[in-house]
C-alpha cells in the first residue's frame, strides 16, 4: 500500500490531478475528488493500486465512492 500511495502521488503531482491522498487507515486508502472527477480518479487510483507491484496472484482493488467514508463502504 506504501509503493501504491507514492505511485499515486507523483502521478497526481505530474499530472496535475484533482486528487488529494487523506488518510490511510489499514489498507485502505481515503482520497478526496470534485465530484464530477470522481469516475476519472476512480480509474487512476484503481491502476495505480493493481499495477503497484507484481505478484503471482493478481492485486485487486475495491473502490467506492461516497460523500463520507461510511457511505463509500456501503
Amino acid at each position: 500500500i506504501k509503493k501504491a500511495m507514492v505511485d499515486i502521488y507523483r502521478r497526481i503531482e505530474r499530472e496535475n490531478l484533482p486528487l488529494k491522498i487523506l488518510v490511510q487507515i489499514h489498507d485502505e486508502l481515503i482520497f478526496e475528488t470534485p465530484a464530477a472527477e470522481a469516475e476519472a480518479m476512480t480509474r487512476v487510483v484503481r491502476e495505480q493500486m493493481e499495477s503497484a507491484m507484481r505478484l503471482r496472484v493478481p492485486l485487486v482493488v475495491d473502490i467506492g465512492v461516497g460523500a463520507d467514508w461510511y457511505s463509500a463502504k456501503a
